[in-house]
Parts: C-alpha cells; sequence; structure tokens
C-alpha cells in the first residue's frame, strides 16, 4: 500500500520524515488491521498514519509507543468482536516486541514499551468472555510464548516484564477464573510455563539481595534491641 492519501498529521511522522526522503510502503502484512476499521473513515486514517510510521526505516518509538497505546486501548473492543481480532491482536503485540527489541538498550523506553503492552493485553483478557476466550486461545498463547523468550532478546527487558506495573499474576488469575467456573478446554500450559519462570526470576533476583533481617539489625543495632522485626519481616526473608 502507497502512502495514506488523507493528510498525515502526526509529530512522530514528521520527525521520521525529517530522518530521511523517499517512499514509505506500508506493509503488507498489516492488512487485517486496516480491514477490521475500513468503515470507519476516520479511525481508518488515523490507523493509516500510524502504521505509515511503524513502517517507516527510521521510526521513532519514542513518539509511536503512546500513539499506538492510545489507539489499541480505545478500539480494542471493535478489534475484539471482529472475526479478524484473534489475528489483529498478534499484530499489534508483535508491533510492541519489535519495539522492545530495538530498544533494548534504552531502559526508559523498554519500560513505556512494556507497560504499553502489557496494559492492551490485560484490558483484552478483562473483556472476554468464555466463547470470546476460547476464539483468543492461539493468539494469547502465541502471545504468553513469545513473553516466555524475551530474555533471549535481553535479560533486562524480562526483567521490566517481571517487576513492572502490570504483573502477569494478575491476567493469569483471571484466566484461571474460567476454569474455575467450569470445565473448559482451553490450554493454560504456556502462561503455566511463562508464570513458571517469572516466579523463578523474581525469586533469584531477591535471593540476590542481602537478607532483610540481618540487614536491618546491623544498620538498626541496639536502638532495635528489643523490637521484634521478625514477624514483619519473615514474608521477604530469604527463607
Amino acid at each position: 500500500m502507497q502512502q495514506p492519501q488523507a493528510a498525515i498529521k502526526s509529530d512522530a511522522l514528521i520527525a521520521n520524515l525529517q530522518e530521511t526522503a523517499g517512499e514509505v510502503v506500508i506493509e503488507p502484512a498489516f492488512a487485517p488491521l486496516q480491514e477490521v476499521v475500513a468503515s470507519y473513515q476516520g479511525l481508518s486514517s488515523k490507523l493509516d498514519g500510524l502504521l505509515y510510521e511503524i513502517s517507516h526505516p527510521y521510526r521513532n518509538w519514542k513518539l509511536i509507543i503512546p500513539e499506538l497505546r492510545a489507539f489499541v486501548l480505545k478500539n480494542l473492543n471493535i478489534y475484539r468482536r471482529h472475526e479478524l481480532g484473534p489475528e489483529c491482536f498478534t499484530l499489534f503485540t508483535g508491533i510492541f516486541l519489535d519495539a522492545l527489541e530495538e530498544s533494548k538498550k534504552n531502559g526508559k523506553q523498554v519500560s513505556r514499551i512494556m507497560e504499553a503492552m502489557l496494559a492492551y493485553a490485560d484490558k483484552l483478557i478483562n473483556t472476554v468472555d468464555l466463547e470470546c476466550l476460547l476464539r483468543y486461545e492461539q493468539a494469547l498463547n502465541t502471545f504468553f510464548g513469545r513473553l516466555r523468550h524475551l530474555d533471549e532478546i535481553d535479560r533486562q527487558v524480562m526483567m521490566t516484564m517481571v517487576q513492572g506495573h502490570h504483573p502477569m499474576k494478575k491476567m493469569a488469575s483471571r484466566l484461571a477464573d474460567f476454569s474455575r467456573q467450569e470445565r473448559i478446554g482451553f490450554d493454560y500450559t504456556p502462561i503455566a510455563r511463562l508464570m513458571k519462570k517469572i516466579l523463578g526470576l523474581n525469586y533469584d533476583y531477591w535471593l540476590g539481595e542481602e537478607d532483610p533481617l540481618p540487614w536491618f539489625m546491623e544498620q538498626c543495632g541496639d536502638f532495635c534491641r528489643d523490637w521484634e522485626a521478625g514477624p514483619l519481616l519473615a514474608a521477604i526473608s530469604h527463607e
């Protein structure tokens, strides 16, 4: 697809065009995203502009990610209800994952991208019913599998998810709620493997820090000798 005819008023696009000249073509793989909103003129133009920025060889993730985050969250229900919804979820999360890989040396940017991506996944999981969940099963499990291998991009990228603002435990618990209500055929293996890895990394991290009780007693000294701090710190002790 060639550059959209509608005027694209975007700071991200302007910044990108200042970096390089020449024709930019929207990736054909993004066609399902466009098809879903084709009948919504305003959304279609907004999406075309966003995809044009994303397809730009000198794309600026710092400016793109806030726009992408706003678009996927605001229009989640339109995509969720469409038959192409699962495929679009994979495409949108794939864009976020590409951004993570390209931004892995920028800690602040990685945090922003991770927060945006997990906010999107969290909102989807919290709005599906059982029928919709089963429709999204393959897309969700593909996503969980890619998250489990984030450390292959960079270990710190993985740790940003492990210790981030949107804990995966919340999403896993929401998915588990469906199985408590009734017997379903959803495959929980990918989310279980992801949670096992997340918990292991989290425990390893804290075991690498000083044990809080001995540290506290050493720092506090005689001043805290009669204070029974043990029970208060037991939950976060190495033991």
